[in-house]
Order: C-alpha cells, then structure tokens, then sequence
C-alpha cells in the first residue's frame, strides 16, 4: 500500500538499473530546483530515497530549465530528462513564456 510519491521513487530508482554505469545522473526536485551530477549511480539512488513530500515548492517549470541547463553541461552523446509529477495546477507557472 504505496504512495503515489514512493511508488515514483520506486519507478526511479527501477530506471536507473537499466543506465549504463558511466550515466550521469542528477536528482532535481520542486523544493530543491538546483543540482549537479551525483558522483555515482548509488549516490543519486540514495538521493531519491531521501526526498519526501513538501508543501515548500517551487513551480515545475523551474526545475524542468534547472535540468535543461543542466543537461547542457553533459558531454554525452545521449542525454534525457525523466520527469514524475502529480501534474497539480500549482505546480506550474503560467505567467512565464519559455
């Protein structure tokens, strides 16, 4: 009887095992925007078995540029974002144009 969060963590953390071991892996969240690439794949695992609901959250769309941005600092040649979201309308921010 799972959350829908840990069930997305689960979901997660079952993606990693299928990346290849020299992936690049950042975990970005609402209430924590900013990140940088974990050390390891075990890292960033334990990154998403840390994260718990907020109610202290930023708009979507913010971490979404935050992983864009991100991303362009990646010197591989395959590079994804992978986005869990409950998708509530206050998770985004409509004033601004991307």
């Amino acid at each position: 009887n799972q959350s829908r969060f840990d069930v997305a963590k689960q979901i997660g953390t079952d993606l990693m095992a299928d990346l290849p071991l020299d992936s690049e892996l950042a975990i970005l969240s609402t209430s924590h925007p900013q990140g940088n690439f974990a050390v390891d794949i075990s890292t960033a695992r334990s990154e998403i078995e840390a994260l718990e609901t907020s109610f202290d959250h930023g708009p979507l769309t913010d971490a979404i540029r935050s992983a864009w941005d991100l991303l362009q600092t990646s010197d591989k040649t395959s590079r994804e974002i992978y986005l869990f979201s409950d998708l509530t309308a206050k998770s985004w921010d409509n004033s601004r144009k991307y």
